[in-house]
C-alpha cells in the first residue's frame, strides 16, 4: 500500500513539460517595464494528469461557495475503494467572477495532491513586460531550469524557416 501510494504521488508531482507551463505577471516595477514572472499549470493539465493517474472514473471534483466572495473545490480520488478529498479554496475574481474564483480553487486543491507545486520553488523571475489592453504581459521566452523538467523531456528542434518558392504568373 505504502508503495503503491509513493508511485501514485511521484505520478502526481512529475514536472510537467514547457508547454503545459503558463506564466502571469506578479509583481511589477513601478515603470511597469518588468514584472515577476509566476509559473502556474492549467485546469486542463490538471484534469489530464488525474486521468492518467487515476482514470477517468478514479477522480472527481466539487465545488462549494464560501462567505459569498470565494470557492472551495475538493478533489477526491480513489485509493483503494475510499474516496479520498483535499479542500482548497480561492477568492472570485476581477473577471468572470465565479469562473475565475472556481479555476483558482481547482488550481489550489490540485498543490494539495502535490500536482504544480514544484513551481512554487522556481527562482524569482523579473521579465520584460509589454502592455496588452488594460493590464501587461510577458514579453520574453522563459526557460525553466533543468530540474523542473520532465525526467524523459528533450528540446524540440529548431529548424529554420524555409522560403516560399513562387511561380511567376502567366
Amino acid at each position: 500500500t505504502l508503495l503503491l501510494a509513493n508511485q501514485i504521488m511521484e505520478q502526481l508531482q512529475a514536472p510537467f513539460p514547457p508547454d503545459q507551463v503558463e506564466w502571469r505577471v506578479g509583481s511589477t516595477t513601478q515603470d511597469k517595464t518588468k514584472g515577476l514572472a509566476l509559473a502556474f499549470i492549467t485546469n486542463r493539465a490538471i484534469q489530464n494528469r488525474l486521468d492518467e493517474v487515476f482514470g477517468v472514473f478514479g477522480w472527481r471534483n466539487e465545488f462549494k461557495e464560501w462567505k459569498g466572495v470565494s470557492q472551495l473545490c475538493g478533489i477526491s480520488v480513489k485509493f483503494e475503494g475510499e474516496w479520498i478529498t483535499k479542500w482548497d479554496g480561492a477568492d472570485d475574481s476581477a473577471t468572470e467572477a465565479v469562473k475565475g474564483g472556481l479555476s483558482d480553487s481547482m488550481k489550489r486543491a490540485a498543490y494539495q495532491w502535490g500536482i504544480g507545486r514544484y513551481l512554487y520553488k522556481l527562482p524569482q523571475t523579473w521579465v520584460k513586460l509589454k502592455p496588452q489592453g488594460k493590464s501587461y504581459a510577458i514579453d520574453q521566452v522563459i526557460q525553466l531550469p533543468k530540474w523542473a523538467l520532465p525526467s524523459d523531456y528533450k528540446e524540440p528542434i529548431q529548424t529554420p524557416a524555409q522560403p516560399i518558392k513562387t511561380v511567376p504568373q502567366a
